[in-house]
């Protein structure tokens, strides 16, 4: 998808999967007290994307200093959930989707009935505006938000491959 290669657009797909694995294996994790797990998140996503942000805010400040650009075209208020770059949209929805996963993943109440409501909130996700109506990161975040609904489910029903076969045939349905 990055490279622009034929069929590229295809691999966007693949960001769907790999958000439902980012969930379903922080699952465990959550059974962490909320400070520790969120401190461990932070580590490991918000960390990265302060570094990254450090980097490619100095190399706007020089492209601000060399060329016609200026410091209004170059930083924007959506820059917060992102970052001085685009696709660093990813690191906060995964700290967003881990801090939502762990009240989740330490309820006490029957896996099965929130595992539906999860999957109901997915295909709602799904039939939700998405694409380049919305503003980055907005557009990013909707369309793999269904993903992470998912993960969240599949996490739920545990190493019950059946129930998690039929949650995905009624998604795919």
């Amino acid at each position: 998808f990055h490279a622009g290669a034929t069929g590229g657009p295809y691999g966007y797909a693949g960001l769907s999967f790999f958000v439902i694995i980012l969930v379903l294996f922080t699952a465990p994790a959550a059974h962490q007290p909320f400070a520790s797990f969120t401190t461990a998140r932070a580590t490991r996503l918000l960390l990265p994307w302060a570094a990254c942000c450090l980097l490619y805010g100095a190399m706007k400040l020089g492209e601000v200093a060399l060329t016609s650009a200026t410091l209004e075209t170059e930083f924007t208020a959506s820059m917060l959930l992102t970052g001085p770059a685009i696709h660093l949209w990813f690191l906060p929805f995964a700290m967003l989707a881990c801090l939502l996963a762990h009240p989740i993943a330490r309820s006490t109440s029957p896996p099965e009935p929130l595992a539906l409501i999860l999957l109901v909130c997915a295909l709602g996700l799904q039939a939700a505006p998405q694409g380049h109506s919305l503003a980055a990161p907005l557009a990013q975040w909707a369309f793999v938000a269904p993903a992470a609904c998912l993960g969240m489910a599949f996490a739920l029903l545990g190493a019950r491959p059946q129930a998690q076969a039929g949650l995905a045939a009624v998604f795919v349905a």
